[in-house]
């Protein structure tokens, strides 16, 4: 069979139903191979949109995402999707297409050289040069991506090699699992002698089977769980000891048990700067278990630690034979609870302008309990994380790690092709809104339901607010005089749109917005002067934290009893 054929049956055979792109000149053989496939393809308005569709589509089904585009100019758009997907280990195939092998290295017409581009933003990326190496090629690219730490992967492929002849046999991915049995003993030692343990959930804690594991350990041993922004959602919120995002913009009770903590169980984390602030400060108990499938994570950031690379899951069942069934430690689950319980603020504003606190007050109180939240990149992405309950089956999705502005309305797309039967709403800034806006086309072409909640300041407001604390409160390229109407725009694509300003009417907005069968905007004014507080300065510590009206300055500041100092 031609390349191209084998490209479009390798895609039958690893599952991949769906694949996001745009055809050019240098993958038309393939697009030729494509129709009458039982891939479906979904054709995008720009090739960054697909990097991400591709990305949400593989973060609600776990399973790769595959995206195409055609040579230079295509292929180098792909570059922010996949980094975006590399810095949050997810896995993506990209397939794009190059000048044909005699053209190679003569300035061809759209010709860039796209392997050395991709290198910094893929876990491995692959250059076809003759046609018996494209089938095994891809085959390796898929397993790379699918394996250990996941990540994107990126197969250029000539065109000529497209129209050529190749062998191909039936492939059928077996899986990679870790060879051994982790060895938890060290792990099981340190907890025995702790009185405070706590469980720090990272984005790789999200993955299948783990949730319910971690739940139990949590239970047995009376562990709070805390998460990053990205291990949001690894346990429900409702979760009695669950107790939020830790991190510069974190709760203060999730601060709080970690500081008190003398055993920190840290699952699928790598300790970010925007995890850990000042890092002789993160963390300062006595012992920090780091379970990663990425041993380059361990000791990279948090030094001296007990570290394990297993997969998560392996890692849990093995650690829980040697847990009884009920080890709680009855004076700290009590300490938990009462910070729990006293880290429940009312933001449930009604004052104008809205406060984005009202928002997501009124996502908690709407959207379903099996609702997907994709977050963009801002102000808005760390009030969610901050304030949206991740319960039930929720699921929270962001960049993490890249921070892609624009990232949330393709992804979104992604995610409701991926799972059609959930109800899933991008939540966006403004300002990113406008970086994508263009997929809203590929919403109303591929008749996809998703929904976009546009949270207009007027401003960038992340932007505006590290301006205000950090460099000098001058307020300079951060706001917007001349914002658009983004109903309008909407109504241009063909999208049903609407407007909400008054807080008394957010909760029917929302209501109205998931009764409808298409896509839709929904555009809410919020304040352009409201913060995202507390915050820690990336560079910050303990002393360094600004609280605006939250109430955990009261239990730093030694005036609340029964909270240790």
């Amino acid at each position: 069979m031609r390349g191209s054929e084998a490209v479009v049956r390798f895609m039958e055979d690893v599952g991949a139903g769906h694949l996001f792109g745009i055809p050019g000149g240098a993958n038309l053989a393939i697009y030729q191979s494509l129709a009458g496939s039982r891939v479906r393809h979904h054709l995008t308005r720009t090739e960054q949109g697909a990097a991400h569709m591709a990305d949400g589509y593989a973060r609600v089904t776990g399973r790769a995402g595959f995206c195409i585009a055609t040579s230079g100019p295509g292929a180098t758009n792909l570059v922010t999707g996949l980094g975006t997907a590399y810095m949050d280990s997810i896995p993506v195939v990209a397939i794009t297409g190059q000048v044909g092998t005699k053209a190679l290295g003569t300035d061809a017409f759209q010709e860039a050289d796209v392997f050395d581009v991709m290198i910094p933003v893929t876990k491995a990326n692959y250059k076809v040069k003759r046609p018996e190496d494209l089938v095994p090629t891809l085959r390796k690219a898929y397993a790379t991506a699918m394996s250990g730490r996941r990540g994107p992967v990126a197969v250029d492929i000539p065109s000529d090699i497209s129209m050529s002849q190749v062998e191909y046999t039936a492939y059928r991915y077996e899986g990679a699992k870790f060879p051994e049995v982790p060895d938890v003993s060290e792990a099981v030692g340190a907890l025995r002698s702790s009185q405070r343990p706590v469980i720090l959930a990272g984005g790789g804690a999200k993955a299948e089977g783990c949730r319910e594991l971690i739940l139990e350990l949590s239970r047995r041993i009376g562990a709070p769980v805390v998460t990053t922004v990205m291990g949001k959602g690894a346990v429900p919120e409702d979760y009695e000891l669950a107790l939020g995002i830790t991190g510069i913009h974190g709760r203060g009770s999730s601060r709080y048990v970690l500081n008190r903590s003398d055993f920190v169980m840290a699952l699928g984390a790598r300790f970010s700067d925007r995890t850990t602030a000042k890092m002789d400060e993160f963390i300062p108990s006595r012992t920090v278990v780091h379970v990663v499938n990425d041993e380059a994570e361990i000791g990279k950031r948090k030094k001296d630690v007990i570290g394990i690379r297993a997969d998560i899951v392996d890692f849990l069942r093995e650690f829980l034979k040697y847990v009884g069934e009920n080890e709680r430690r009855e004076a700290w689950v009590q300490e938990v609870r009462k910070v729990r319980e006293f880290c429940r603020c009312d933001f449930n504003f009604m004052s104008e302008p809205m406060k984005p606190q009202k928002l997501i007050h009124a996502m908690n109180s709407v959207l379903p309990e099996d609702a997907i939240l994709v977050a963009d990149v801002g102000q808005h992405q760390m009030f969610a994380a901050h304030y949206f309950e991740a319960r039930g089956t929720r699921k929270f999705i962001t960049s993490g790690g890249m921070g892609t502005m624009g990232y949330a309305l393709p992804a979104a797309i992604g995610a409701k092709i991926g799972r059609p039967d959930k109800p899933v709403v991008a939540l966006i800034g403004d300002g990113g809104f406008m970086m994508t806006v263009s997929e809203l086309a590929t919403a109303v072409e591929e008749d996809v339901a998703v929904k976009a909640v546009v949270m207009n300041n007027a401003s960038l407001g992340m932007i505006r607010q590290f301006q205000a604390h950090f460099y000098g409160n001058v307020i300079y390229a951060a706001d917007y005089s001349k914002a658009p109407n983004f109903a309008k725009i909407a109504e241009g694509f063909g999208v049903q749109s609407s407007t909400v300003e008054r807080p008394s009417e957010m909760e029917d907005a929302l209501r109205e917005m998931l009764a409808y069968r298409g896509p839709y905007v929904l555009e809410v004014r919020t304040d352009r002067e409201e913060e995202c507080l507390p915050m820690t300065p990336p560079w910050g510590g303990k002393a360094d934290i600004i609280y605006g009206r939250c109430r955990w300055k009261e239990v730093e500041n030694g005036e609340v009893a029964g909270f240790s100092q």
